[in-house]
């Protein structure tokens, strides 16, 4: 029987999607030791990612968070963390505000321990889109037709 190689699968949510060509999912073929280790692999391949996850200071941004195999590490710890073979690593923007509609990321936040991690994400995703695409119909609606 042959052995399956070592995998990182990285999950990337929101508008984050929008420095990975559009893809949600990435799968590297690598056995990094930690977080730190499987990210430097991910920035080899979307450099423009990094920036957006981690401060100059090489940190991760206040309002990004990173899970680790479906599980919360603490921000200033998430780096080091350990892997296990396989490892699922999940970057997704913070979700913060006021009321929003059933649906939204806020709301979906609250959801999320009764959905996997990949159904999650993709949720998130498709109500940003839904509400993104919504603004902008509203600004179009908003304009002048003409001068008077």
């Amino acid at each position: 029987m042959l052995a399956h190689p070592a995998m990182v699968t990285f999950q990337i949510a929101g508008y984050l999607t929008e420095f990975t060509s559009g893809d949600a999912e990435i799968k590297i073929d690598a056995a990094p030791a930690t977080v730190r280790d499987a990210l430097s692999e991910l920035w080899e391949r979307y450099v423009g990612l990094r920036d957006r996850v981690l401060t100059e200071q090489g940190a991760v941004r206040q309002h990004v968070n990173i899970f680790v195999n479906s599980s919360i590490v603490r921000r200033d710890q998430v780096l080091d963390a350990p892997l296990q073979t396989n490892a699922e690593i999940c970057i997704m923007p913070a979700v913060s505000g006021g009321s929003e509609p059933s649906g939204s990321p806020a709301n979906l936040a609250m959801t999320a321990t009764n959905l996997s991690l990949a159904d999650t994400i993709r949720s998130y995703s498709r109500t940003t889109l839904r509400l993104r695409s919504a603004a902008r119909q509203s600004v179009y609606k908003s304009r002048p037709t003409g001068l008077s």
